[in-house]
This record gives structure tokens, sequence and C-alpha cells, in this order.
């Protein structure tokens, strides 16, 4: 008996050496995946022969043991590729052009270092085609495809340069958020990005360049420490509105009682 238990303990110590050494050789996220792919190596789920390219017998298992954590540590235990850090879906964004814009309130809030630490502005010149815009509507009336560089082959003479200037606010939000928030600045369009959520309010003066195409938002993604202080006030704030409704339906009681006994 004693000798069972031995070769168990032994066994339990190499599973763990061997889903150490494992963790440690690839793009692992170890902080998150050590305990579980140690317990599912212990209980051989993921051992998978991918020799067989018509039946995996253990997929099912393996990602069953995983449970929740599958995506985020299948790589740990050889069941998925390792992420491409220059996968282009990394860069996708939503651009949005965004009704009356009002090109002199953007200016006066992007023109100097926005003391609050709200947003931080990047200006870089960009050309167009003054023969094609047509200012004094949005500051984006060239068709979708005209692409700057299409003019510098053909009329150059009416190639003119100006200064773009874009906003990259802080911190992560949805879209519907930057969409407000962009509008509430005055900019003609925004560019949201996908993976964090990353917003960029889009001066007028950018024309159809939809300002720069790579995310640089200081706090996006935000910090582990930072996202549990949103929840709190989102739960704090959502807490409150349920106070006031709860509050409202109690007077309306009230006040058909009044009614009642007058």
């Amino acid at each position: 008996m004693d000798t069972m238990k031995c070769y168990m303990f032994v066994g339990i110590v190499l599973v763990t050496l061997m889903s150490s050494i494992y963790l440690a050789s690839t793009y692992c996220n170890e902080a998150l995946c050590a305990s579980i792919v140690s317990k599912c190596m212990l209980l051989k789920s993921c051992k998978c022969d991918f020799t067989n390219t018509t039946k995996c017998e253990c997929c099912k298992d393996c990602h069953k043991c995983l449970s929740s954590l599958y995506t985020d540590c299948c790589v740990c235990v050889g069941m998925c590729p390792p992420a491409n850090p220059d996968d282009a879906m990394l860069e996708a964004s939503t651009i949005k052009d965004i009704e009356d814009p009002i090109p002199v309130l953007f200016n006066a809030l992007t023109e100097e270092y926005d003391d609050i630490g709200r947003w931080t502005t990047f200006s870089y010149p960009v050309h167009y085609d003054a023969s094609v815009y047509k200012p004094g509507v949005s500051g984006h009336d060239m068709t979708a495809g005209e692409a700057v560089d299409e003019y510098h082959t053909t009329d150059n003479v009416h190639i003119q340069q100006v200064n773009c200037t874009v906003a990259f606010l802080v911190p992560c939000m949805s879209l519907r958020k930057c969409n407000e928030a962009c509008k509430s600045m005055g900019a003609a369009s925004l560019r949201w990005f996908h993976e964090h959520g990353c917003c960029e309010c889009i001066s007028s003066s950018c024309h159809d360049s939809y300002g720069l195409k790579k995310p640089k938002c200081l706090k996006c993604p935000a910090k582990e420490e930072e996202i549990e202080e949103m929840q709190q006030d989102e739960s704090m704030i959502q807490d409150e509105q349920d106070k006031l409704k709860t509050k409202d339906s109690d007077d309306d009681i009230t006040v058909e009682m009044d009614e009642g006994l007058e």
C-alpha cells in the first residue's frame, strides 16, 4: 500500500514538473492557466493525438477539463496555436462620421494639453484634392475610395496640405460612449478599435483619412485594479438608480392611497 502511494506521489510530481516545463516553453498565461493545466495533465484529459486527422478521441475531454478557461489555456496543452501579435484583427476598427460637427469647439479643446488628462492629441499633415473636397459641409465630402495618393499622379495643382488633429480618449469605452464623447467635443468623425475599445475623435480637417490607424489610448487596456474600480463604480451607480426607482414607486403608491382615502 505504501509502495502504491509512493508511486502516486512520484507520478503527481512528474506531471506537475512536466506541466511546468510545458507552461514555461509555450506562449501561455502561467498565472491564469498553471493550476487547471496541471489538473488536466494529471487526468490525462489533454494528451491528444493530432496525427489522426479524422477523429480526436480526447478533444472533448480536454475542452471539458479546461472548461471556461479553454480559450485562454488551450495553447498551454498544445490544443491550439499561440496568438499572433501581428494579427490584423487586433487593429480592426469601426469608423463613423458624426453629424453636425463643431470644428471651432474641437480645435479649442485639442490645441493645448488637457490638464485634466481626459485625452491625448496628435497632429500630422494630410493631403487632399481641393477640386474634389467641397468645404462648408461636414469636412468629409470626398466619396469613398478616393484616396489622397491617387491625385498625386494626376493634377498636383489641386493638392493641398493641412494638419489633421486627433484626440485619443484615455480609458477604454463602448462604441456608443465613444460616439457620445466625440460628438460632445465637436469632432467630425471617430475611429473605435475593436480589441479593447480605444476611442479616437477626429477633426474635420482630416477629411476622409479617418485619423491614425493604430490605437494610442493611454489606459486602454486598463489594468486589473482599474477594471475592478470601474466595475465597483458602475455597481454603485446601478444601486443608486435602483434606490431612486424604488423611492419613486413608493411615492406613487402613497399618492394612490391618499387619493383613495379622499
